[in-house]
């Protein structure tokens, strides 16, 4: 099964990412739209494993507060992806960071790359032509985060579909 670690959304931030979706939307040809029940901001990606058991101890090994988190405030893309940026707080970074150390311990491949938090609104996005700029107002928007959860991705019916395995709270 094909596995990530991530943070949800309040309803406010959700309703903010639909928002921009619908800006992006209006000023393009075509694009792979985030379904708004998939709308989160990975931690880390684990990729194809048939055990999640490692990954959940690895989160049990986690002990820090809840914190703020900022989302909004800015949008942009790689290549044809288009995200909204969240802040890098020092707790959000502090939580992927010690997250992926313990996933490490247990075992999992996690690229050492900089941790850069965004949202994925949309993929494959076509503009409507190719020097047009696409301008999205992207309000900024805090919750508190208690919590993360360690989600199964799979296809169905052609539908991709994030199914939530365990969830950890902060303390």
């Amino acid at each position: 099964m094909r596995l990530f670690i991530a943070v949800d959304f309040s309803d406010e931030i959700l309703d903010m990412l639909r928002d921009c979706q619908q800006q992006l939307q209006s000023q393009i040809r075509s694009a792979g739209m985030t379904a708004a029940e998939n709308l989160h901001l990975t931690l880390a990606f684990l990729g194809e494993t048939e055990e999640p058991a490692r990954a959940v101890r690895a989160m049990e090994k986690i002990s820090l507060p809840s914190f703020t988190l900022r989302v909004g405030g800015k949008a942009g893309h790689f290549g044809d992806l288009w995200w909204i940026g969240a802040e890098e707080s020092r707790p959000l970074i502090r939580l992927a960071d010690t997250l992926k150390k313990y996933l490490r311990e247990e075992g999992f491949f996690i690229e050492e790359k900089k941790f850069r938090p965004h949202i994925t609104i949309a993929r494959r996005v076509v503009p409507v032509q190719d020097h047009h700029k696409i301008r999205l107002h992207v309000p900024e928007k805090e919750m508190n985060v208690g919590g993360f959860s360690l989600m199964k991705s799979e296809r169905i019916g052609g539908r991709l579909v994030y199914t939530e395995l365990y969830w950890k709270s902060l303390t």
